[in-house]
């Protein structure tokens, strides 16, 4: 939940006036990727600086942990850079998604093992917050890989509404009240 509202705030910054030019693009999906990469940044350096956070997250079953931790760091930095350089964004979005499906399986063990990071809260409702947020972590990715938003969404972001036999009208105009073709 917290990188979630880290990920939002890095977000919004990209879209205060004098960062709306920031080199990454002026799309909303780039700034996306901006947030993103700075957040798996932040996130992926952290498994070196403090490996004891992560830990807890991989399930006692796996054979060693503390390798297990540093990979999944690489992983995340990789994924950062490819995020920020415009180049590979696209590519990185996809990867994005695909390393948060790879670890939400950490975030529904520390919720249902109880065993939660020393440096974290130790509510079992935070932990078991986090788990549906990598949907919202997936999606976030999918927008960047695709490069837009998926086509039931852009119409909403375009202000259109789907009229009959697949056509956009502006909102709140219907089929019946635009005029003969």
């Amino acid at each position: 939940m917290s990188p979630f509202l880290f990920i939002l705030a890095v977000f919004a910054l990209l879209h205060l006036p004098r960062l709306r030019r920031w080199p990454g693009g002026p799309e909303p999906w780039q700034k996306a990727a901006g947030a993103m990469g700075v957040a798996l940044f932040v996130a992926g350096s952290m498994h070196f600086v403090r490996p004891d956070l992560f830990l807890p997250m991989v399930p006692s079953f796996l054979p060693a942990p503390h390798v297990i931790v540093l990979v999944s760091g690489i992983a995340e930095l990789a994924v950062a850079v490819g995020l920020l350089l415009p180049r590979w964004r696209r590519a990185a979005g996809w990867a994005a998604a695909a390393l948060f499906i790879a670890i939400w399986p950490g975030s529904i063990y520390i919720a249902v093992s109880g065993n939660y990071p020393p440096a974290f809260t130790q509510s079992p409702l935070y932990h078991w917050a986090r788990v549906p947020f990598h949907v919202l972590y997936v999606a976030w990715g999918v927008w960047i890989g695709l490069g837009r938003l998926p086509s039931p969404l852009r119409g909403l972001r375009e202000g259109t509404a789907r009229g009959g036999a697949g056509r956009a009208f502006p909102v709140g105009q219907s089929s019946d009240s635009r005029p003969a073709e």
